[in-house]
């Protein structure tokens, strides 16, 4: 049995962040990310939610290819897909540029959906579904001084299931709120996700999520091939 508690804190966005760091990778005359022509080919991909897995995915896989790449031989250990949620669920609120950046980041820009919003509800509710094993929850935190639109509270809590919440300026009331937000979400499973909150931010997007998963296997029972370099292969027990 192997549990895996992910926590990812994402803060300090948007205007030079990450968002333009991921879409770089897609500004006019770069390649076509790998997989879009067979995507567009193949019939699982004509399901709107199918669609915007996929781009996820991808998005996911960007994320973890600029988390490694500093150190290579190190673990990296993320939650996309808490990521990609708090990111998409910011774009309700965003201004043309920012929300285009989030868009081309997140591949929608690739996705004829005239509301992928929508469709993002319908993913959540497939993939946090009780026989998956996995919690997962964003928050979209403000600083107090910023002024939230009164048009991207309604839409941000049909489609994503959360509402904003803006810091109170008292670190340890905060921290504290944080913290107990985490643990309603996760059902306890989570007891903290952090010691202390982040200083001079704008815009903190949290995402956590848990996960349990149960092996169907025999260990012992259980044999597999593998490949080493030279060509050869040997047998591995897993």
């Amino acid at each position: 049995m192997q549990v895996l508690m992910l926590l990812l804190w994402t803060g300090a966005l948007l205007g030079h962040g990450s968002c333009q760091h991921n879409a770089g990778s897609l500004e006019e005359g770069s390649p076509a990310p790998t997989g879009v022509s067979v995507e567009e080919e193949d019939p699982f991909f004509k399901v709107p939610v199918n669609k915007l897995a996929a781009a996820v995915s991808n998005f996911g896989y960007d994320l973890y290819r600029v988390r490694s790449s500093g150190s290579p031989t190190a673990n990296v250990l993320l939650s996309p897909l808490s990521v990609a949620t708090a990111l998409s669920a910011l774009s309700l609120g965003a201004e043309q540029r920012t929300e285009s950046s989030i868009y081309r980041a997140l591949y929608y820009d690739l996705i004829t959906n005239p509301d992928i919003h929508s469709t993002y509800k319908e993913l959540l509710a497939s993939v946090t579904a009780p026989q998956k094993n996995l919690k997962s929850a964003s928050r979209i935190i403000f600083e107090r001084k910023l002024r939230i639109k009164s048009s991207f509270v309604a839409p941000l809590e049909k489609s994503y299931g959360t509402r904003p919440r803006v810091l109170t300026g008292n670190s340890r009331l905060d921290l504290q709120e944080v913290n107990n937000w985490v643990q309603a979400q996760m059902k306890g499973k989570i007891a903290r996700s952090t010691k202390e909150m982040p200083s001079e931010i704008s815009i903190l997007l949290l995402g956590v999520a848990y996960f349990k998963g149960e092996g169907s296997s025999t260990s012992l029972l259980t044999k597999g091939g593998w490949w080493v370099s030279g060509g050869k292969e040997g047998m591995s027990e897993t």
